[in-house]
């Protein structure tokens, strides 16, 4: 797991819900509950986010499901950038649980700039380019026979092969 992804991702939640973490615990535990993911989804669409501070695994499970649902359907994380909930509770793939989250604060500030910000790279937006029936007929006929290569085909000259007689490894000629 890389130190750096979870740091980012421990600054992220502590500014984002203006609490501090416990430092001398790790950030995962510390998010196994679901309690501060929810917490996070609530902040950023200030609803009425439904989730319980439990012990019991069951409502922990059911936390961690309510932050992926929201983050998908609310959010639009794609679902390739989330993670499953055994992922972190059970700690199966901590990796992608902190790609989750730091994908998660991206689609949400680009959702909701007001209210987060997002970790590492800003989304890009999608530009589409048009071209009139005039530019797209000019780009079809201006290609240039010479940007197509030969159409002779490879030689023996071009490619500097040359044929012998087989060799024996011993050095005999046959």
């Amino acid at each position: 797991m890389s130190k750096e992804l979870e740091q980012e991702a421990r600054e992220w939640i502590e500014e984002t819900l203006r609490i501090t973490l416990n430092a001398n615990e790790e950030l995962l535990e510390q998010l196994r509950s679901g309690v501060l993911l929810c917490q996070i989804c609530k902040e950023v669409l200030e609803g009425n986010i439904r989730f319980k501070d439990s012990k019991m695994p069951f409502v922990q499970m059911e936390n961690i499901s309510t932050f992926i649902n929201f983050a998908q359907q609310v959010v639009g994380v794609p679902s390739q950038d989330m993670f499953q909930t055994a992922d972190l509770f059970e700690r199966r793939n901590d990796e992608q649980v902190l790609r989750a989250i730091h994908s998660f604060s991206r689609y949400a500030a680009k959702k909701f700039p007001n209210k987060v910000h997002g970790l590492g790279p800003k989304l890009a937006e999608k530009k589409p380019r048009t071209f009139s029936p005039q530019q797209q007929r000019v780009l079809r006929e201006g290609t240039h026979s010479l940007q197509y290569g030969s159409y002779d085909g490879p030689t023996q000259g071009s490619e500097k092969i040359t044929f012998s007689s087989r060799r024996d490894p011993t050095g005999n000629m046959y």
